[in-house]
């Protein structure tokens, strides 16, 4: 638990990462019960990417912890011993070998329990995203090798496999997020259907939601929206993250700050970069917040 807790704050770094530049910018809060307020009690696609983003950053730290030796109910993968082969030939297994597996059987029983008991649409789909983010971070593990012979040969490889680095999990949980299905319960109650005769039915990779989000413009307690009032915007982009965009046609407001960067900087033998501190002055743009005439109109 203690390792788990450790790692909430990099796939929620992650996240946020990942949707910085959006009106929806994975955004947390401390006064709700959980960090998402009641964003999570809806079916949006950003809730099924919050639950595949932190099942994908169970396992991972899991593993991570596994074959640093810090739990002393696991380490490296075990598995892992012998001799095996490659599209370069055969090899031997070595070093440590993240033990993913390990780390996706304590998930399912630790991040799926809840869900297990209930058995609704909301659980079926809770549990479709857990599983898609759990196969991303398993999709990405690589063969690591280190050559030993005379003269660096190569004539003997030692292998071990290896988790990518998390951003790699959470770029591709990102595109699945872009490409999310939208969906509906079969008749049975045990799996889904697309919501619309024209979607794709979902694969076991695709993130699945069942309501339309918000549009995050304003500030909505019930939907979990923090609104984008005071959000920094670009005021020259077309995309997500223009002024026009993210502020929702609300406008938005200027002001000149001062920047300290570093600049010039010159090598100096041996060795040694020396830099000077440069101010800058420069035009940071803020969407304007909700006034009380838009308040009553969306009220």
């Amino acid at each position: 638990m203690q390792a788990i807790g450790a790692g909430m704050k990099d796939w929620i770094s992650e996240c946020q990462y990942q949707f910085r530049n959006h009106r929806w910018n994975c955004n947390t809060t401390a006064r709700d019960h959980n960090l998402f307020g009641r964003l999570l009690l809806r079916s949006s696609r950003e809730v099924a990417f919050v639950y595949a983003i932190s099942s994908a950053g169970v396992v991972y730290t899991l593993a991570q912890a596994c074959s640093q030796g810090e739990l002393d109910s696991c380490s490296c993968d075990p598995t892992k011993k012998g001799s095996s082969q490659d599209a370069k030939g055969s090899f031997n297994w070595g070093g440590c070998s993240d033990h993913v597996e390990h780390a996706i059987r304590f998930s399912q029983a630790f991040v799926d329990a809840k869900e297990r008991k209930e058995r609704d649409a909301r659980a079926l789909m809770n549990l479709h995203n857990n599983r898609a983010g759990r196969k991303a971070v398993k999709r990405f593990m690589t063969l690591e090798c280190k050559c030993h012979g005379v003269s660096g040969s190569c004539s003997i490889r030692t292998c071990w496999l290896a988790m990518a680095d998390f951003r790699r999990t959470g770029d591709h949980l990102r595109k699945r997020y872009n490409g999310a299905v939208q969906v509906a319960v079969n008749q049975y109650g045990t799996g889904f259907t697309a919501a619309h005769t024209h979607f794709k039915r979902p694969s076991k990779n695709d993130l699945v939601y069942l309501e339309d989000s918000p549009d995050y413009c304003i500030r909505d307690h019930e939907s979990g929206s923090m609104g984008t009032g005071g959000r920094v915007c670009n005021r020259t982009s077309r995309g997500v993250d223009g002024c026009e965009v993210m502020c929702c046609g609300r406008g938005y407001d200027t002001s000149r700050v001062s920047r300290t960067t570093k600049c010039e900087c010159k090598f100096q033998w041996c060795c040694a970069v020396h830099c000077r501190d440069c101010h800058q002055q420069v035009d940071v743009h803020t969407c304007k917040g909700q006034t009380k005439s838009q308040w009553r109109q969306s009220a």
